[in-house]
């Protein structure tokens, strides 16, 4: 079989199944589910993905049982670990990777505040420039960072080529 005909015939077959794939497959997933004590409150995790290739989609949302109110409090470009838990005094605490895409973050729902905690530690400059990274990868000072703080360090002792 030559090669273009191999690749049309392959190309057919992801896209048919890709194409049958409904949109309530797609998600959402329940990942998590925590209640806020005393409130009517809980907070959802949920993973949205098609495929074992797509990237997906992950909230955190607070919804109020009574109203069915919601409210996003997190949304990320991608499936990543997280993990949510009730602290104490109105406020919940949402773990998650410091390296990741963040599409939304919220600080507070109702009456309780929401913090962070970026794992496994906490650096709000290699945060920024992660985020400047993904947002505009072909812009020469965020791809270099990339290189230096990612690439590099993941495909240490990989030669390049050069440019």
């Amino acid at each position: 079989m030559k090669p273009m005909v191999l690749v049309a015939c392959l190309w057919f077959i992801v896209s048919s199944v890709t194409a049958g794939i409904s949109a309530d497959r797609c998600g959402p997933d329940l990942a998590e589910r925590v209640t806020v004590p005393n409130s009517g409150w809980i907070v959802l995790t949920e993973a949205f993905r098609c495929s074992a290739i797509d990237p997906g989609e992950l909230q955190v949302i607070a919804e109020d049982v009574e109203t069915r109110q919601r409210v996003n409090i997190l949304i990320l470009n991608g499936i990543s670990d997280t993990h949510v838990e009730y602290l104490d005094d109105h406020r919940v605490q949402v773990s998650l990777p410091n390296l990741v895409a963040i599409k939304l973050q919220r600080f507070s729902f109702g009456r309780y505040h929401v913090t962070y905690r970026y794992l496994p530690s906490d650096d709000p400059d290699m945060r920024t420039n992660f985020q400047r990274w993904i947002t505009n990868p072909r812009d020469p000072i965020a791809n270099k960072w990339y290189e230096d703080n990612i690439r590099n360090k993941i495909q240490s002792g990989v030669p390049r080529a050069p440019k």
